[in-house]
């Protein structure tokens, strides 16, 4: 089975889209998502939803193909801007991104 990172799909110059190898995969082989978002360009490793990847299509896909697998988040770069003060604010906002996009595969 395969994981697929959305963030390293989604760069330009690698000539892949996330969607695309989504449903080349299928629900057959996809069982895990590593989640982060970037400016298309860099492997950012920043929340989802701050940057360029659009997060609605990777979700349709996802839909689309029944996937029935993890989402987890690969977002440590985003986490590195907090400080032991308030990281947990940090933790908020990427379970909050988490559960965006499950409400999102969810009500589709």
């Amino acid at each position: 089975v395969a994981c697929l990172d959305i963030g390293h799909a989604e760069m330009r110059g690698l000539n892949s889209s996330a969607v695309g190898l989504i449903k080349a995969l299928g629900n057959k082989r996809l069982k895990a998502l590593h989640i982060h978002d970037n400016d298309l360009h860099y492997d950012s490793h920043q929340i989802p939803f701050s940057m360029k990847i659009d997060f609605n299509a990777v979700v349709k896909a996802l839909k689309e193909i029944g996937y029935d697998g993890y989402f987890t988040l690969e977002a440590d770069a985003y986490l590195s801007a907090f400080s032991n003060e308030n990281i947990f604010d940090g933790m908020k906002n990427l379970c909050n991104s988490a559960r965006k996009l499950a409400d999102m595969f969810d009500n589709l």
